[in-house]
């Protein structure tokens, strides 16, 4: 049996950060071989596979390597793949008030950004979007510097929402505050899809119902605060904000 010789190749050098990297093996001596290759700040951080697969979501340059045994002995090879940064923007949004349309606008996180921007209404290359209803928005935002792209999603709320029972002509919401549950009441039959959002727009839990009424339990990862319930059928979409007190 021949001392290995490690040698591997992957389908990218550069990559956009949470996008995977394919490694091939290319070692000399693959009779009876094992590997074990590492992956700085990778998922996973290791593997045993011979052609591994593996997503960085850490910008930066990260040190790959790969460690090929057979019973002749051990050879090593180190290598290194850089995952570039995403786009990063900062928002502000105003919700709708009674008879006042809500707004969005977004800011890039760096000075000397190029980003274009292609918004859920069809708006591209803007950065504010005005006269919005409630509902939920998606910005998908490309650094055109780099090619790298990242989804955003906003809520423009009902301002008009206080504690309490929360009542619209079409759907009814309780208890307001609520702890463990909520019920869903909608004066429409049929197939409804609801998307619970926290007050920064992720998004939290989806629930899909069919009927007029759903109790929803609000699972562990709700803290005590503002959230936001985006409710649709096939013909309306409302958003509504409810309180969880823990």
């Amino acid at each position: 049996t021949e001392l290995p010789i490690a040698a591997f190749s992957s389908n990218a050098n550069e990559v956009c950060a949470g996008e995977s990297v394919d490694f091939t093996d290319q070692s000399t001596s693959v009779t009876d071989m094992t590997y074990n290759w590492t992956f700085e700040n990778g998922t996973p951080a290791t593997s045993t596979d011979a052609n591994p697969s593996v997503t960085f979501d850490t910008p930066g340059t990260h040190t790959i390597s790969l460690e090929v045994t057979n019973a002749a002995g051990t050879s090593i090879l180190a290598g290194s793949i850089i995952a570039t940064p995403l786009p990063g923007i900062s928002e502000t949004i105003l919700d709708a008030d009674g008879p006042y349309l809500g707004s969005i606008s977004v800011v890039p996180s760096e000075d000397e950004a190029d980003y274009s921007y292609a918004w859920s209404t069809g708006d591209n290359d803007v950065t504010e979007l005005t006269d919005l209803a409630p509902d939920t928005y998606m910005v998908e935002v490309t650094d055109n510097k780099t090619g790298c792209t990242k989804s955003f999603s906003y809520v423009v709320a009902d301002q008009n929402t206080g504690i309490g029972d929360i009542a619209e002509y079409n759907f009814v919401v309780s208890p307001n505050p609520a702890n463990s549950f909520i019920n869903i009441e909608h004066k429409e039959a049929g197939k409804h899809w609801v998307e619970i959002y926290n007050n920064n727009g992720q998004l939290i839990q989806t629930v899909t119902f069919t009927g007029n009424n759903a109790r929803i339990e609000l699972e562990g990862q709700y803290a005590s605060g503002i959230y936001l319930i985006n409710i649709k059928t096939d013909n309306t979409s409302s958003v509504r904000k409810i309180f969880v007190e823990r």
